[in-house]
């Protein structure tokens, strides 16, 4: 029992700093939280989305001049679950490996790029997310809706990149096969069971050996009954298209295809003469 009331109030003050010390080192820094791993780890989250930049600010908020995306194109990011990064939407493709801690702090390594030579305002871009990436950032995940779950990074100066995730292909559908389509340099009308006056895509299919020669001679010209994502036809110009072939999960409803088309890569381009 203690009578001395002096030293009493002593050991309460002493008491009540030592709480409050342990109260503040259990809270991280506010602008360094903890961010737990996602439950299949951050390479398997990070891979199922194609990412795409919707704020670029510094320490206090201000926009990044240098990271505003050009009319018509955005800046985008993909993560391989293996640990590759590749990033898209300024000059140049830049690539690199990346890692991420338990904690969920990012760093980029290895980084290389395409050598094409642009507008200022384009190459500004690469520069600034060189700078970025320069440096470790910390990872935080807001997957309220895992369709369109939003991604932070933010660099130890309190700059933040804000990404909005989509399924890719992958994610959504499975794994995808690998054709090659001819595409004619007209649409013409085609007997659409939905659309009055509709045009199609004159496709043929192109089929080539290990070597990258043509082994067979194509297929005759049909109509193509719905679009290629991320095509674009030109009236008078004739293409070989690499494309990614999806199988769309059953069921579906009527009036959507099977087969998903997306485009992988232009392998050639003429232009035919009128």
């Amino acid at each position: 029992m203690i009578t001395n009331p002096l030293r009493w109030l002593a050991l309460a003050l002493t008491a009540g700093l030592m709480l409050g010390l342990a109260a503040c080192s259990a809270t991280p820094a506010a602008n360094t939280p903890a961010q737990a791993s996602p439950p299949k780890g951050w390479p398997a989250f990070l891979s199922q989305y194609q990412w795409q930049l919707a704020t670029a600010t510094d320490k206090n908020g201000v926009a990044l001049a240098a990271l505003q995306a050009q009319p018509g194109s955005v800046i985008e990011a993909r993560f391989s679950a293996e640990g590759r990064l590749s990033i898209s939407g300024g000059c140049n493709v830049m690539n690199g490996s990346y890692q991420v801690s338990d904690s969920g702090v990012l760093t980029v390594s290895q980084m290389a790029s395409t050598r094409r030579a642009c507008t200022g305002t384009l190459m500004q871009i690469d520069a600034a997310l060189s700078s970025l990436l320069a440096q470790a950032m910390q990872l935080h995940q807001d997957d309220t809706n895992p369709n369109t779950p939003r991604l932070t990074l933010r660099s130890t100066d309190g700059g933040n990149l804000v990404w909005t995730g989509k399924l890719t292909p992958e994610a959504q559908y499975g794994a995808a096969t690998t054709v090659f389509y001819e595409v004619g340099p007209e649409r013409l009308p085609c007997p659409h069971p939905l659309m009055r006056n509709a045009t199609c895509l004159q496709v043929r299919e192109i089929h080539y050996d290990a070597q990258g020669l043509v082994s067979a001679p194509p297929g005759a010209w049909q109509n193509l009954y719905q679009e290629i994502e991320g095509y674009s036809h030109t009236p008078g110009v004739r293409q070989v298209l690499r494309i990614k072939r999806y199988q769309r999960p059953q069921p579906l409803p009527a009036d959507v295809s099977s087969i998903v088309l997306i485009l992988d890569m232009v392998v050639r381009t003429e232009t035919v003469p009128k």
